[in-house]
């Protein structure tokens, strides 16, 4: 299990990020027998990467290491002193 790490939108849009809105097709949900649609940020980092959130309220993505896929992501974020919060 890793351990997530969450960052506000407004910290990063006044690191000059660019936050995309978006929402995936409806599904059935067997366990509330609704129809549901998750929606999710993508953040579009100064340099042309990109990270997608879980949520769509704040970017938040796993992280166990320095060996994870998504280190990369923390390392700018420290790089560029931006605050976020891990655990």
């Amino acid at each position: 299990m890793g351990r997530a790490i969450t960052v506000e939108i407004k910290d990063l849009v006044l690191a000059g990020c660019t936050i995309v809105a978006n929402q995936s097709e409806p599904y059935f949900d067997e366990l509330t027998q609704t129809t549901e649609v998750s929606k999710y940020i993508t953040v579009v980092i100064p340099g042309a990467n990109a990270i997608s959130s879980w949520c769509d309220d704040c970017l938040n993505f796993d992280c166990r290491n320095e060996n994870s896929n998504n280190y990369w992501a923390e390392a700018w974020l420290i790089k560029c002193n931006i605050p976020y919060n891990a655990g």
